[in-house]
């Protein structure tokens, strides 16, 4: 069943003015043009059938709190320039923590208690600068704002409605790095976006185990 989405446009306020400035010195540093940032929590729904007024009311007193994003003093004036809407959500086929509290409260409350599958809550943030951004350095600003092991990238609201989409089951797949090598792990880690580290990466040798405890180390040999 597809469910029906509601956004909630709440913009609470989502970094403080410190958090903010520190912020926008980082993404200055890819691309000087950029002259304020701001963010806000913004909150999708799905339900299994369209809410009423009072639902959708209720909602949005539920997911007001805290301080109102337009209350917020930017860093710098925007000027002239351009603004890029750049929307962090969970990763999508994930549910986050934060969504399993605020699903739990509303249908405990009694907020459509029948129909409430899910409530996400996304950060979007708003970037303004002299001249528009380029492709690479929307890329690089992106990754600075993400984390892609629990998180997903948008750049604007329809495209967020995907968190929702029930992704189809895939079979398991097995990597045969003892066969393969490494690089059928370095292949697998871009093809299946697994976000491991060089480090991560790091092949282990079959024929030796290293016990680490209080400081010593005893090495066991397998097979």
């Amino acid at each position: 069943m597809i469910p029906h989405i509601l956004c909630l446009d709440t913009q609470i306020q989502a970094l403080t003015t410190a958090q903010q400035s520190a912020l926008l010195s980082k993404l200055q540093a890819i691309w000087p043009s950029i002259q304020s940032v701001t963010a806000g929590f913004v909150h999708w729904i799905a339900l299994s059938e369209s809410p009423d007024s009072e639902t959708e009311a209720n909602l949005t007193a539920l997911l007001t709190y805290g301080e109102p994003a337009g209350k917020s003093h930017p860093i710098s004036p925007s000027g002239q320039g351009v603004s890029q809407a750049i929307l962090v959500a969970p990763r999508r086929g994930t549910i986050s923590s934060w969504s399993s509290k605020a699903t739990d409260i509303a249908r405990n409350c009694g907020i459509a208690a029948s129909s409430l599958q899910r409530v996400e809550r996304v950060t979007e943030f708003h970037i303004n600068a002299s001249k528009p951004l380029s492709d690479k350095a929307l890329q690089a600003i992106s990754a600075l704002l993400h984390d892609r092991m629990t998180e997903s990238v948008f750049f604007d609201r329809d495209s967020v409605s995907s968190l929702f989409d029930v992704l189809p089951s895939v079979a398991m797949e097995r990597i045969d790095i003892l066969g393969a090598g490494l690089s059928s792990l370095e292949d697998a880690n871009t093809r299946m976006g697994l976000a491991l580290s060089s480090d991560e990466m790091v092949p282990r040798s079959p024929a030796r185990v290293v016990h680490r405890r209080r400081g010593s180390r005893r090495v066991r040999k397998c097979g």
